[in-house]
């Protein structure tokens, strides 16, 4: 499952487009993978929860950002900005196991 919070803001998440704040379960194959998108609210954050990600799980530590400002990685999860409200552009790698 994946959590976003930061609406508004567009991700593509495996070829599927999330543009709400909410959880969402995706059906990722092993290995890496990205989200990418932009958002405008000033604060940007995608949760994952490990080991509930299709067959497997983003596994912890693996989690890195590509792209965006301000970014804040945990072993899980990662966010961007500053508070300013503005168009931002972010991208995630993360990588899931069996």
């Amino acid at each position: 499952m994946l959590g976003f919070a930061g609406a508004p803001f567009s991700a593509v998440v495996n070829g599927r487009t999330v543009s709400a704040d909410g959880v969402f379960t995706f059906d990722f194959p092993p290995g890496e993978h990205e989200i990418s998108g932009t958002f405008s609210s000033g604060l940007m954050i995608i949760a994952f929860s490990w080991g509930s990600i299709g067959r497997g799980g983003v596994r912890p530590g693996s989690v890195r950002s590509l792209a965006g400002i301000d970014p804040f990685v945990d072993a899980c999860a990662v966010s961007w900005g500053d508070l300013s409200p503005r168009q931002v552009t972010f991208r995630v790698r993360f990588t899931v196991t069996t």
